[in-house]
């Protein structure tokens, strides 16, 4: 099982400043904060704590890297400049377990082991053949295992009413309801347009109609020889 996780890149040695690593592991800090993210595979940092101490003296496992707004502000140090922003660093990672080594590892010791081939300025993988002479389990347990990471994400899966969530609902209904109100307006428009034809159309017929009310309706009748004038008689 110790070959397994040695063979994996799951655990990054990281330097850190002394007094940063004392808030650590007193718990007055449980978020590591970084400019950068790293890989999804690490799941566990051993700190390198640089001068005057300059030594491997402690290992935590993380959460995946948060951005602002995700880290609880429980009174950690620097939760709450980070969630508003005010933080160089881009994304934190919430110190989940934390052991302390039982015999630190010093910077010489680690040289010459072949652990490091100097401080760490970024990060680097811890080599398997430490993973597998420095087991955990064997070492002091300061701060146990922490309630699940993403505190932030799961209330969000629980909640679905959010103001996002619930416009894009809105707006996913509207677009159904429309051909139906789009149907219905289209039709009060015919029906008008109808009401409105209907007088004009009466009275033109009405119009077409007098005349011939108007012809049929004169005086007498003229008999058909009225309509010729007579020639004079011949003398």
């Amino acid at each position: 099982m110790a070959k397994a996780k040695a063979s994996s890149r799951e655990d990054i040695f990281m330097s850190i400043k002394p007094e940063h690593m004392q808030n650590i592991s007193t718990g007055a800090k449980n978020h590591e904060y970084r400019r950068y993210l790293l890989p999804s595979s690490v799941r566990r940092i051993w700190f390198y704590t640089t001068a005057p101490e300059s030594r491997i003296a402690h290992v935590a496992r993380v959460s995946h890297g948060k951005v602002p707004g995700e880290v609880p502000e429980n009174g950690g140090i620097g939760n709450e400049d980070f969630n508003a922003g005010k933080k160089v660093s881009k994304y934190g990672y919430e110190i989940l377990d934390l052991w302390r080594l039982k015999e630190p590892i010093r910077l010489k010791m680690a040289l010459s082991e072949g652990y490091l081939n100097g401080a760490p300025q970024k990060y680097c993988w811890v080599p398997p053949k430490l993973l597998e002479r420095c087991l955990l389990d064997d070492q002091d347990h300061i701060i146990p295992k922490v309630s699940e990471e993403r505190p932030v994400e799961s209330t969000k899966n629980n909640n679905p009413e959010q103001p996002e969530d619930r416009s894009i609902k809105r707006r996913k209904e509207d677009d159904l309801k429309a051909p139906e109100e789009h149907h219905v307006e289209s039709t009060k428009k015919d029906d008008l347009a109808e009401l409105e034809e209907r007088p004009i159309e009466k009275t033109t017929k009405e119009g077409l109609n007098e005349p011939k009310k108007t012809s049929s309706s004169t005086g007498r009748k003229r008999k058909i020889s009225e309509f010729f004038t007579p020639s004079n008689p011949t003398k």
